[in-house]
């Protein structure tokens, strides 16, 4: 997935593009965690994709998004670069950009 069709799924899924352009600083973030690589595993296999989903901090997020509180499955299901979005959205929506260690240390 390019970072194009990354930030067009942000806005899909109500992420601000003004005032402040959070979907865009978004996909620096994503580019950061994971350099868009959507089998990128990080924190010892727990944070996944693009944007390095932390499984342990949203189990139930993943297990509404997938219908399944199986870690494989989760895992699969997160490497879909299109999955990792939706639920980057939702963990946005639900804590913002701070969510994210890179967005907090400025590295995006």
């Amino acid at each position: 997935m390019t970072s194009y069709e990354i930030y067009k799924l942000l806005e899909y899924y109500g992420i601000p593009t003004q005032p402040k352009d959070h979907a865009r600083i978004l996909v620096a973030v994503a580019k950061s965690e994971s350099n868009l690589y959507a089998a990128a595993a990080g924190d010892g296999g727990d944070s996944i994709g693009i944007f390095q989903i932390n499984m342990p901090a949203h189990p139930d997020k993943l297990k509404k998004l997938t219908g399944s509180d199986d870690r494989n499955v989760w895992i699969q299901w997160l490497e879909n670069p299109a999955n990792n979005t939706l639920a980057a959205s939702q963990v946005y929506h639900s804590q913002g950009l701070g969510a994210w260690t890179e967005y907090n240390n400025g590295n995006y």
